[in-house]
């Protein structure tokens, strides 16, 4: 079967763009398809030029723009629905979460096994997800690696306080890495961005830092030492006197 070499490929994808196929994943889609036709006229003997014309023939003057516009819709359609599903399962996880701790502060049977359902299916599920739906827009750079930054630090935050709250073992190791991508990556990014897009820069400054303050807060509440139990000797000694 006859192939077609990158310059050939080049060729179909610029008609396409000038057929108005502007979105990238609908025309890779219709290039694979359109390619496929071209390469069968042209096992049949035709040259690329009118395999191409042949090609593109299969096809009405303006259907390439109803593709378009129906494979958008139904893009955005499944996003929605996969938007919907996820913000269910984030408030879930918040009720679940919120329980566990009641239940924790309480004293009551279950709490840890709601603090481990509650915080792995955020830091697992809700947060990758929430990400992966934020990087399906089109974003700047600087915009997807705050996403990513904010979304991984959150979700090791997450981690971290499962982790400590259980008395595992490497809680506060991934309570540091958190404040590190929080401190180095995410927060620098989002006071930039803050002060350039917000009407009032004083307002969006102030904003910064209290989410500054808060992430610090957090961190020496983090660092806070155990007390230590009384030695049962001092306190033996202390009763005999």
């Amino acid at each position: 079967m006859a192939m077609l070499n990158n310059k050939q490929v080049d060729v179909i994808n610029d008609r396409l763009v000038e057929l108005g196929l502007t979105d990238d994943i609908v025309r890779m889609d219709l290039i694979d398809h359109v390619c496929t036709s071209t390469e069968l006229f042209m096992e049949s003997g035709d040259s690329f030029e009118h395999a191409c014309d042949r090609a593109f023939s299969e096809f009405k003057p303006q259907e390439f723009e109803q593709i378009q516009e129906l494979s958008l819709y139904y893009i955005h359609l499944k996003q929605n629905k996969m938007k919907k599903a996820i913000g269910i399962f984030g408030i879930m996880a918040s009720l679940i979460i919120l329980a566990g701790v009641m239940f924790k502060l309480q004293h009551w049977p279950g709490a840890s096994i709601m603090l481990v359902v509650g915080l792995a299916l955020t830091a697992v599920i809700v947060l990758p997800t929430m990400a992966l739906i934020g990087f399906s827009k089109p974003n700047s750079l600087q915009s997807n690696v705050s996403y990513l930054a904010g979304y991984t630090a959150a979700a090791l935050a997450c981690l971290c306080a499962l982790f400590i709250l259980q008395q595992w073992p490497g809680g506060r190791m991934l309570g540091a890495a958190a404040m590190v991508v929080m401190c180095l990556v995410f927060m620098p990014l989002y006071i930039i961005k803050s002060y350039r897009t917000s009407e009032n820069k004083i307002l969006g400054l102030s904003k910064s830092f209290l989410i500054l303050s808060g992430i610090l807060l957090f961190w020496g509440l983090l660092q806070k030492p155990h007390a230590k139990p009384n030695n049962p000797t001092q306190q033996t000694s202390e009763v005999n006197h």
